[in-house]
Order: structure tokens, then C-alpha cells, then sequence
């Protein structure tokens, strides 16, 4: 008997195989490490962008406006005097003012900075990034300049050109860390994708790439910062026989000699030695900001030529009291004290002209917090009150302001600061290293100029 057991069928059990996991490459890439420090240069680049605005709002306001508006913080103190600053010739460069070479050179960082952000994993990315501190250094070279002209040659401040300066300084430090964490980013990311990794080539370009941008800039500013609108025009004929200061000596007519009294005597309204050969007549008003950084520009070349040089000052306010050909339409409130300023300048010429110098220095030092009472003061300061109080406004002194005012009418001085040298004239501003250059022209002091003896000896010899 055949017994047949039944068959249970059970769901089968699926198969599985059980793999062990295989280790796998990370695909995420490491942190961007530039993001915290691209913030700070953004930020820092709003900042600088902003005071340029502000700066280059106050330079045109001087320049369209009859009665300009102080920055917040400006004028506080004499050193303070941000409109003397952004008006001088150095506010300037090739003609332009700064302001503007400034807007340029915010939109190219603005540039670098998007392309960095965007392409700073790239190696590509390495351009940006690195341009930015090699760029910022063309800043941070124009600030140590201006920093320079502002303390030794129109020794006022302008606190919102050192905010700039600071600004595009700090903006420098903080592109050069950020270029600095993105190369070593890139140097770390090409060895664990097991790529070339990336060289110090992209430095050395960068380093020699701020040298030349420092060499080409500093020839720039050298030869051509401070030098806008200057006029150099050949006379028909030689000037300087009536403008020189022994010119009033000679009465030109009677009907001059009859018009002022004293016209025989010399007013020394002169800087440098008054027996030197070569001579320039300078037409200036003490109040004028251009006159005072030509001023200084002649204070320099005297130093160099002691003996070789004299500058006589022909005053040549630019107010209507004492200005007939200043229409009072369109005179400027702060040249209100320029006639007091020159007549000072006269007395303290005639009781006392080594002192003239003195009280120009002074004059145009302090042309922008100058007033009746302080002009007075610094005249019995340097003549004694007595003195002073018997020269100041006496007819004199008022017959020789009324006689540079004649001149300047004569040769048709029609803005200051302008100089007169031979058949040259010489209107605007200049720098120094253009006037030493016509000056070499004019007097030939290259080739004629005497060799300063090494020793005493040879001096005796």
C-alpha cells in the first residue's frame, strides 16, 4: 500500500545577497573659505565708493558755485580745510580731478569682485582674485601720496580724502587674506581631485604686476599731479621792464606821478634775494587757493636757488573794494578779507620786508580763517602796534596797492595765480617739476649755473 505524504508548499524565501558597501569618493567639495572676506571687501568697497561721491559732489560744487557748502567735520580747525584741499592743483591730475580717475578704478574692482565670487573655485577664478589686491595697491600708492601733499605742501587735511585713503587701505589687507585662503582653497582642492597642482606662477605675476603698476603710477603722479589748466603763452614783447618791483621807482608819466604819492620808493614785496639776476612777477591774492599752492610751489625752487632767484609779489585781491575789475555779481565770500590781507602784507613789506615772507607764508596758510581782527593782529605782531597802526591803511600803502591793481589791469591779469618771466606767462596752476623746467629754459641754470665748491678749501681756491 502505497502512502503518500502530502507536500507543503511554503512561500518561498526570496534570495538575497547581502553586498558590503564599497567606500565612495566624496562628490561635496570643501567649504569656499572667501565668503566671509568677500562680504568685508564689498562692504568696504560701498564705503569707498560713497566718500568718492561725496568728495567728487564737493569738488564740482567749488568749481560751478559762488558760495560752496563745508563737508561735515571740515573747517573745525585751520588744519581741517577740506575745500583747500580738494581745490589745490594736487586735487588734480593731468586736469582731471581725482574724483574721477577714482570712479574708474571703483567699477573695475566692482568687476573683480563679481568675477571672484563667481569663478573664485575656478582656476579661471585665480585672475579675479588675485587682481583684486594687485589693483587695490594702485590705491593704497595714491594715498600715501596724497597723504604726503597734504602734510608737507598744503599742510591742511581733508578728512574725508584720508577716510577714502583708509577705506581703500583696509580694502588692500582684506583682498590680499582673501586671495591668500583662495589660493591655498585651490591648492588643496587640485590635490585630492589628484589634478597639477597649482603653482606659485600666479604670484610672482601678481607681485611683479603691482611693481609695474607702482613704477608706471608714481612716474605719473610726478610729472603730472598738480598740473591742470596751465596756460603758458609767448608775449609780443618783454613785461617785465613794468612789472618789477624797481620798475615803480621810474615814473611812467606825470600824469602817474601825480596820481601816486611816493611813487619814487620801493615796496620789497619780494621773496628770495633781492640782488638776484633772474626774476618772476608773481600776480596772487592771499585768499586764493590756486595762488597758495603756487606759492608753495615758488617757496621750494627759492630754497633749491637762494641766490639765483627773486619772486616779486603783485597783489591782486579778488574782492571789489580794492579790485575794480571784480564785479561785486560775482565775487566769492571767502576772498572778502583779501584787500585787508594785501594791505597788511604791503605795511609789513614797507616797515619791514624781511619780515614779508614771513606774513605771506602766514597769510596763505591761514587764507580760510582769515579776518580783519586776526590780520591786524599778526601786522603789530610782526611791526610792533605802534608801527603798524601808522602804516596800515595810509595813503601809501593804499597808492601801492592801487598801482599792482593798474598793472594788472595793463597786461590784462585776468585770473590768478599767473606769473611773468621774459615773453612768458604763465596762468593756473603748476607744478613743480614743470616751473623747474621753464625756469631751466628761461636762465639756462643747467648749463650756467655755478658748481657749489665740496670743501673750504676749495672754495678759498
Amino acid at each position: 500500500m502505497h502512502t503518500s505524504f502530502p507536500i507543503y508548499l511554503e512561500k518561498p524565501i526570496p534570495m538575497t545577497t547581502e553586498t558590503q558597501a564599497e567606500p565612495q569618493t566624496s562628490t561635496t567639495a570643501t567649504p569656499f573659505p572667501g565668503g566671509k572676506l568677500w562680504a568685508v571687501l564689498f562692504l568696504l568697497w560701498l564705503v569707498g565708493i560713497a566718500c568718492n561721491s561725496v568728495l567728487a559732489w564737493q569738488y564740482y560744487q567749488l568749481t560751478l558755485s559762488d558760495t560752496p557748502l563745508d563737508l561735515p567735520g571740515c573747517g573745525a580747525t585751520e588744519a581741517l580745510d577740506c575745500n583747500s584741499v580738494i581745490g589745490s592743483p594736487y586735487g588734480r591730475l593731468a586736469g582731471f580731478s581725482l574724483t574721477t580717475f577714482a570712479f574708474g578704478y571703483y567699477a573695475i574692482q566692482f568687476v573683480l569682485l563679481i568675477w571672484a565670487r563667481r569663478e573664485g573655485r575656478s582656476r579661471v577664478g585665480l585672475f579675479p582674485v588675485l587682481g583684486l589686491p594687485a589693483f587695490a595697491s594702485t590705491a593704497v600708492i595714491m594715498g600715501g601720496w596724497a597723504a604726503a601733499t597734504m602734510h608737507f605742501r598744503l599742510e591742511s587735511y581733508c578728512i574725508w580724502c584720508l577716510a577714502v585713503h583708509a577705506t581703500n587701505l583696509l580694502f588692500f589687507l582684506f583682498a590680499a587674506a582673501f586671495a591668500r585662503a583662495v589660493y591655498q582653497y585651490q591648492r588643496a582642492e587640485s590635490v585630492t581631485a589628484s589634478q597639477k597642482v597649482v603653482g606659485r606662477g600666479p604670484i610672482f605675476a601678481t607681485v611683479l604686476a603691482i611693481i609695474l603698476m607702482a613704477s608706471w603710477q608714481t612716474f605719473l603722479l610726478a610729472n603730472y599731479h598738480g598740473e591742470p589748466q596751465m596756460a603758458d603763452e609767448e608775449l609780443p614783447q618783454d613785461l617785465m621792464q613794468i612789472l618789477v618791483l624797481e620798475a615803480d621807482a621810474k615814473d611812467t608819466s606825470e600824469e602817474e606821478a601825480s596820481e601816486t604819492e611816493n611813487s619814487s620808493e620801493v615796496i620789497w614785496t619780494n621773496l628770495g634775494s633781492r640782488e638776484a639776476s633772474n626774476k618772476i612777477v608773481f600776480f596772487a591774492c592771499y585768499t586764493c587757493p590756486h595762488c597758495k599752492a603756487v606759492f608753495n610751489v615758488l617757496e621750494e625752487i627759492l630754497k633749491e636757488h637762494p641766490d639765483d632767484l627773486r619772486v616779486d609779489l603783485r597783489m591782486n585781491p579778488l574782492w571789489s573794494d580794492c579790485n575794480p575789475y571784480i564785479s561785486p555779481e560775482v565775487q566769492e565770500e571767502r576772498h572778502q578779507y583779501a584787500c585787508q590781507a594785501a594791505l597788511v602784507g604791503i605795511a609789513i613789506a614797507e616797515a619791514a620786508p624781511e619780515k614779508f615772507e614771513e606774513y605771506s607764508e602766514w597769510a596763505f596758510r591761514h587764507q580760510t580763517h582769515l579776518t580783519p581782527y586776526l590780520l591786524e593782529q599778526k601786522g603789530r605782531e610782526l611791526l610792533g602796534e605802534a608801527t603798524f597802526d601808522e602804516l596800515y591803511q595810509s595813503d601809501e600803502i593804499k597808492d601801492r596797492l592801487a598801482k599792482d591793481m593798474q598793472l594788472s589791469g595793463r597786461v590784462k591779469v585776468a585770473i590768478v595765480p599767473q606769473l611773468y618771466l621774459g615773453k612768458r606767462r604763465l596762468s593756473g596752476a603748476i607744478t613743480r617739476v614743470k616751473l623747474l623746467e621753464i625756469l631751466d629754459e628761461e636762465f639756462n641754470w643747467g648749463e650756467s649755473k655755478p658748481e657749489v665748491p665740496a670743501t673750504a678749501e676749495q672754495a678759498a681756491s
